[in-house]
């Protein structure tokens, strides 16, 4: 976190000023904003102005605050905490928001590249030109075209009003200039006063107060994880009464801005809008009756009926829940997913498979046919994006993966692996980021009632003792997704052998299931050289028995502490007090923390003095941060023992590395040295803790070269 300079700088003055009260018949932008070449100037001079500001991320339209564009504020102070300015004067890359609607008084008319341009030179033909007005030209070759909103008039956020032509409005924001997306930068074309629109116009983009929560939702907030599923579930039930594909897409644009905490992007709302365009509408058509109001009911438990649990593979894979399977690459969890689809398929079930690493006619067809499917019911799926092909993406793609599951009457639904499949925006050492990417597929096994099993990987750590759960991916809300998590793993008595064993480290639906032994077998299907899993019987061998010999050690825990640091200072540098507690909320420990910022080489720096070092710190990344698993490298590269504590890195190696020892209140010829496992200048003698050999060590060294420096920085 930098360190925030609460008193915004004075902007020079000049133009009209913006007043937003509803008697004010002007509203100008002055030209001044054509100088500012970055966000931040011009973030506080519309604040200035009393136009509601907020920060988008980097190279990108989406909002970069928790509630999007709700956080929209004219005040500077907040303003600069978002800009994370310095003492120095920095910024944070942020690109700029203005929020549209009553919150500014005014709405704009996005004319999007050469088919929205020539739309606005029809109805310029048509009607008459439009008043001179704000404009900003767009990254895209378009114009955004500023209006006032006239008293007592409302206008929401819609698209294609007119062929190429959006709306922004109640609802929504637009991106200021000088902001970048894709390397192209907003520009002010045009800069006075905001025009008034033509009564045509204002007749054409009006709100005509159509229901815009027609199932009754509004009230509770839609989070992250449930956003996607909400917004899906309120379009079909809309389709279902006979909305157009025109109208669903404004409503869920309008249930997005209003109920999505933090508003999905458009692309992602018009998205589920298309999904559910395609089913068949039936029932009253929008503008009947209205539908029924939302209420919390309470159901007797004597009154529900029982239903048994229905198994594709009892106990292992039920239907209508999701299973994992895990294991290390190349334990072969892709040819048991294969040999499971030719189980289904043999009795007359459908399959379909959604793989990101195996080539479909080099690996995938031979293994199925090596395996006894019965190829016709087994779908492989292909995304195409215009007329290039691209990946499944979750949670984004979920509606498109249902629809195929119903279109197919699919019984088993294989993801392979998860992590190829997830959205950027997914972090996989992140919990809740997880259940966002998870719960779709879940919903989807429920209401289709397929069985859906998704692959993945395990990590390396032991922090829970090696428990099975904590091995599975990089979160726990992976395996907790799951009601069924199997492990595959090589046969702990013979690890050089194709022998494999699966086992059952968690159900909640059944007891767990035995091991079962099975065999990798080569084999030659029309000439091509396969495999196939050959099941073999029961053994005595559990999970935690596969893990107790798979000899993973550390490693895994630095590398997840590895990628959680560049992500919470990949936009600069972090008080070490609010990383410390992050990573605390992301079942990181402090050791762990220390050890991988040793490895990445993190720079750090003291803000304010405090007594035997007790002051404030941030750490930032270096400028040759490593993008792999540097500290494994390192060691193995240099024979050194990769135990429980780095080996002592001396104050030369800290400065040839980035980094350099506290000095004032830290320094004295008395003080303790900790090693870089234990080291913390917030805490008496550097965090040096009795009994580790390892800060003796460093403390004697300090000692006999006479070192008065303190101990280490990290």
């Amino acid at each position: 976190m930098r360190c925030v300079n609460r008193s915004a700088p004075a902007l020079a003055s000049g133009g009209a000023k913006t007043t937003l009260s509803a008697g004010d018949s002007t509203l100008a932008i002055p030209e001044a904003l054509a100088h500012y070449t970055r966000t931040y100037g011009a973030a506080c001079r519309l604040a200035r102005l009393g136009l509601p500001v907020f920060p988008c991320a980097k190279d990108r339209k989406e909002p970069a605050t928790p509630r999007g564009f709700k956080d929209a504020t004219s005040d500077t102070t907040r303003i600069a905490e978002w800009w994370g300015v310095s003492e120095s004067g920095d910024t944070l890359p942020l690109n700029l928001g203005l929020r549209t609607g009553s919150a500014s008084g005014l709405w704009v008319l996005d004319i999007d590249g050469e088919e929205g341009l020539g739309t606005l030179e029809r109805l310029e033909r048509e009607h008459g030109p439009l008043p001179a007005t704000v404009t900003v030209a767009t990254p895209s070759g378009g114009r955004h075209l500023y209006f006032r909103l006239p008293e007592g008039v409302e206008v929401r956020c819609r698209t294609q009003v007119f062929p190429g032509v959006d709306v922004r409005g109640e609802g929504g924001y637009v991106v200021v200039p000088p902001s970048v997306v894709g390397g192209r930068r907003y520009r002010w074309l045009r800069l006075a006063e905001v025009a008034q629109p033509p009564g045509w116009l204002l007749e054409a983009v009006a709100h005509r107060h159509k229901p815009a929560h027609p199932t009754g939702s509004r009230g509770a907030r839609w989070c992250v994880g449930e956003r996607n599923d909400r917004l899906f579930r309120e379009a079909c039930a809309l389709r279902g009464r006979g909305y157009s594909p025109a109208e669903l897409e404004e409503v869920l644009l309008t249930l997005n801005a209003e109920r999505c905490d933090p508003p999905l992007p458009e692309a992602e709302v018009r998205k589920v809008a298309e999904s559910a365009s395609r089913y068949e509408p039936a029932g009253q058509a929008p503008g009947g009756q209205g539908a029924p109001r939302r209420r919390v009911e309470t159901v007797s438990a004597a009154s529900i009926k029982p239903q048994p649990v229905r198994w594709l593979w009892e106990p292992r894979v039920p239907f209508g829940a999701l299973t994992l399977l895990v294991g290390d690459p190349g334990a072969g969890k892709s040819m048991l997913t294969c040999w499971l689809a030719a189980q289904v398929t043999q009795q007359g079930g459908a399959v379909l498979l959604v793989s990101g690493e195996d080539h479909a006619a080099a690996v995938i067809r031979p293994r199925l046919e090596a395996a006894g499917a019965h190829l016709e019911l087994v779908h492989v799926i292909r995304v195409r994006e215009g007329d290039s092909d691209d990946r499944l993406a979750l949670p984004s793609d979920a509606p498109l993966l249902e629809e195929q599951a119903r279109a197919n009457g699919a019984q088993l639904v294989v993801i392979d692996p998860l992590s190829a499949h997830l959205d950027e925006r997914v972090h996989s050492w992140r919990d809740q980021s997880v259940r966002q990417a998870l719960g779709p597929l879940a919903r989807i096994a429920e209401a289709t009632a397929c069985a859906v099993v998704v692959v993945a990987h395990l990590n390396k750590t032991q922090m829970h003792g090696n428990h099975p759960l904590y091995r599975v991916g990089g979160s726990i809300g992976m395996p907790a997704a799951a009601r069924s998590v199997l492990l595959l793993a090589r046969d702990p008595d013979d690890l050089d052998s194709d022998r494999r064993v699966l086992a059952h480290a968690k159900s909640n639906l059944s007891w767990l299931a035995p091991g079962l032994a099975m065999r990798i077998e080569p084999v030659r299907v029309d000439g091509v050289l396969a495999a196939r899993t050959v099941i073999e019987g029961e053994v005595a061998v559990s999970a935690a028995d596969l893990l107790d010999a798979d000899g993973h050690g550390e490693a895994g825990a630095r590398e997840r502490a590895e990628a959680f640091l560049r992500e919470v200072l990949s936009d600069g540098p972090v008080a070490v007090r609010d990383i410390l507690a992050e990573a605390r909320e992301e079942g990181i420990s402090e050791m762990t923390l220390r050890r991988a910022a040793a490895g990445l080489g993190i720079r750090r720096k003291r803000l304010s003095q405090g007594n035997r070092g007790r002051g404030r710190w941030e750490w930032e990344l270096p400028d040759n941060a490593p993008q792999d698993d540097h500290l494994a490298n390192s060691a193995s590269e240099k024979g050194s023992p990769q135990d429980d504590h780095p080996l002592y890195i001396t104050d030369d190696h800290l400065a040839n590395g980035g980094l350099s020892p506290p000095a004032g209140d830290n320094a004295g010829s008395g003080t303790k040295r900790a090693c870089p496992a234990h080291v913390d200048p917030d805490r008496p003698d550097n965090g040096y803790r009795p009994g580790c050999r390892y800060c003796a060590h460093a403390t004697e060294r300090a000692s006999s070269r006479d070192d008065t420096r303190g101990g280490g920085g990290l």
